[in-house]
């Protein structure tokens, strides 16, 4: 179901978005049917992104992931504290 309302939710949004710029500037169709591209186009990738499992949280980071070093610590961790401050470190 998810992927259904992504699809459409974008295609709603691209075309109100170019139906609204075609009234405003009375350039019918064009700004319609390049919205409707673009919203197309994004509601597909958003259909990948859930497909893949790439619909993380934000913030979301896989235990797979490396966080800043090999050991997982900081690596401004073991510095001096006047060095970070002068930028020697």
């Amino acid at each position: 179901m998810r992927i259904g309302v992504e699809i459409v939710a974008a295609l709603i949004v691209g075309v109100a978005i170019g139906y609204f710029l075609d009234r405003w500037l009375g350039t019918k169709p064009w700004f319609l049917l390049l919205f409707f591209v673009l919203g197309a186009a994004a509601g597909f990738m958003n259909v990948f992104r859930v497909v893949g499992g790439l619909g993380g949280q934000v913030g979301y980071r896989n235990k797979s992931e490396p966080t800043g070093s090999e050991n997982g610590r900081d690596p401004a961790e073991g510095q001096d504290p006047a060095d970070r401050r002068n930028g020697d470190g």
